[in-house]
């Protein structure tokens, strides 16, 4: 597969995320589900990523890690005082 078979996927991965960006602050959610959802977080990050399961061994599992660590520490924030 070249590069330039890759472009109209690209691109509409460019488009999913400004819509989501666009769309994110009017989405409804219940605020009692984020204590589950920080939880999830990492729980998932234990299962996939620390175990090696998420890339099959590839070492890869640093970044998404830490993603999730600052995403979880972010949803906390929300739960704070």
């Amino acid at each position: 597969m070249d590069a330039a078979s890759l472009a109209p996927h690209a691109q509409q991965l460019v488009d999913d995320v400004a819509a989501l960006k666009k769309d994110f602050c009017h989405q409804d959610f219940d605020p009692n589900g984020l204590p589950l959802r920080a939880h999830e977080i990492l729980e998932n990050t234990l299962q996939q990523e620390l175990t090696g399961a998420a890339d099959y061994g590839g070492g890869t599992w640093p970044a998404p890690t830490e993603a999730n660590i600052n995403g979880t520490k972010e949803l906390l924030g929300l739960l704070g005082p």
